[in-house]
């Protein structure tokens, strides 16, 4: 075999690496990119969760607050806090 048929011989063997090469990244980067996608859902779900717990506390803790006797001035201050809140929700509703 002569040098130069050993020189295409090798540079055709390394091109097909190359192609190997890259098919594989391809691969490996279309699955990255599926599972970034379900890590985004996993982490908005997980927000969503959080928010849910946070009013559930909040629930809990107005409850709580208004059992107490002794603590009517948290219970108005709590209660007045989300009758704003309220307002501002009908205010924007009804922009």
């Amino acid at each position: 075999m002569s040098e130069l048929e050993k020189l295409v011989n090798l540079i055709e063997e390394r091109s097909k690496r190359l192609v190997n090469r890259k098919n594989m990244l391809e691969e490996e980067n279309s699955n990255l990119k599926t599972q970034l996608e379900e890590m985004k859902a996993e982490i908005e779900n997980n927000k969503q969760i959080i928010n849910e717990l946070k009013d559930k506390y909040q629930v809990l803790k107005i409850a709580k607050t208004i059992e107490s006797e002794g603590d009517n001035k948290e219970t108005i201050k709590v209660l007045n806090y989300y009758i704003k809140e309220i307002d501002r929700c009908i205010a924007l509703m009804n922009s």
